[in-house]
């Protein structure tokens, strides 16, 4: 009876330890873009740096996106290292290459261009549309 009773037990924990397993590996699926429109990334890294450039990366980003939002989004899906200034809405770093690093140029910062056009304002304010380029350029 003994034996009957650990065998009902140990299959009982089996199944619900397989039940709590699989539940558990689930791949979570990627947002799905609802409004899609495509867009070009570039980043124009220092020479110092001897990292390549990346140059007109086509990738989708959700309607009304921003240059910040678009920029955080290709970071994250390119494993590149980002840091943003969340009071400035600024980029600071890009791949480990910090705004004002005296290894590459000490009053050199990220900047960005769209359509080949240096804008002014912070990478939040300026919205993306359908066929849009975005450039980082490491300058002073």
């Amino acid at each position: 009876m003994k034996r009957l009773i650990s065998i009902t037990i140990i299959l009982i924990i089996s199944l619900s330890g397989g039940i709590i397993l699989t539940g558990c590996g689930k791949e979570k699926s990627k947002p799905e873009v609802t409004n899609p429109i495509e867009i070009f990334i570039s980043i124009d890294y220092p020479k110092k740096a001897k990292t390549p450039d990346m140059e007109n990366f086509k990738f989708k980003v959700e309607k009304k996106s921003n240059v910040l939002e678009a920029t955080e989004l290709y970071a994250s899906m390119s494993e590149i290292p980002l840091l943003v200034d969340t009071t400035s809405n600024t980029i600071t770093s890009i791949n480990k290459i910090a705004n004002n690093d005296p290894k590459y140029n000490k009053k050199a910062t990220w900047q960005f261009k769209v359509n080949g056009k240096l804008i002014q304002g912070t990478p939040d304010s300026k919205r993306l549309h359908d066929g849009d380029s975005i450039e980082w350029i490491y300058m002073k």
